[in-house]
């Protein structure tokens, strides 16, 4: 059958997305903030059977007067829709790995990306001063925002207050870890930087291990289209250095996360 595109209509005619008979699970991507979301969203988008225009953004601005993301049974009740529907648009969220667990039983597969929290945080700290809204505090560097607290909206992400914006990154990220560690099948995990440097080879084993078909060999989009820029603030060698010194210290709390990215040597300035 040719895939066809439709309203959402739950009291938001706007609402659209896109469906396709021959998928029989949404698909969501889930992420830290400025981990490579779009990336994976456009990647997967160039290889499978799923769309990402429109995609749709798992988040206040979209579903905020349609269901409580903070409530794990609506959440389920709305992937079981999407289910039920077909639905061929990859949904986007950066929501903690246990606002959506429920949702595995409704069908729901998973694919979420991490990233070093070095950068991370020092694309974070870029991206903060071009949104018109309070996301977090400004920070005059990138070190001193992954020691500040999160602050405005960006709890709207969180399960719990955290002393720091690494612990933030660090809480996020060990859900997602062992949630795609208790239920392999339904949550593939993979890392940006595989994904920039093994691109082919990541979206094959990404597919596999959630059995996605391939419509395509994968094929890495445009870095520079459909994803979300920050502004190009300067960093120095220091200021890099200093903020790769606050991560070093933090990952020795979390070993697990240290071996999956491999340590802080493999950081690379964006």
């Amino acid at each position: 059958m040719t895939p066809e595109r439709r309203q959402f209509k739950q009291d938001r005619p706007d609402l659209q997305l896109w469906v396709d008979q021959r998928l029989s699970a949404p698909l969501l991507v889930a992420s830290h903030e400025r981990s490579g979301t779009h990336f994976l969203i456009n990647s997967l988008a160039r290889c499978t059977a799923y769309r990402a225009d429109p995609f749709l953004n798992l988040d206040l601005n979209t579903f905020g007067g349609l269901v409580n993301l903070h409530s794990t049974s609506q959440i389920a009740h709305l992937m079981g829709s999407l289910r039920e529907l077909h639905c061929a648009s990859l949904i986007k969220s950066h929501h903690p790995a246990p606002n959506l667990a429920e949702s595995l039983g409704s069908g729901l597969k998973v694919a979420a990306i991490i990233r070093h929290p070095a950068e991370v945080l020092l694309s974070y700290w870029r991206w903060l001063p071009s949104l018109p809204w309070h996301e977090s505090d400004a920070w005059a560097s990138p070190a001193e925002l992954a020691r500040g607290v999160p602050a405005g909206a960006c709890q709207r992400y969180q399960e719990r207050s955290v002393p720091s914006h690494f612990e933030r990154w660090a809480t996020h990220t060990m859900g997602w870890l062992q949630l795609h560690h208790a239920q392999p099948d339904r949550v593939a995990l993979i890392t940006y930087a595989d994904l920039l440097e093994r691109h082919a080879s990541t979206m094959e084993r990404l597919c596999s291990d959630l059995e996605l078909t391939l419509t395509t060999t994968p094929s890495c989009p445009d870095r520079n289209s459909h994803v979300v820029k920050g502004i190009d603030r300067p960093v120095s060698p220091n200021q890099w250095q200093e903020l790769l010194d606050v991560c070093e210290q933090g990952l020795k709390r979390y070993p697990q996360l240290s071996e999956r990215l491999r340590l802080c040597a493999s950081a690379q300035r964006p």
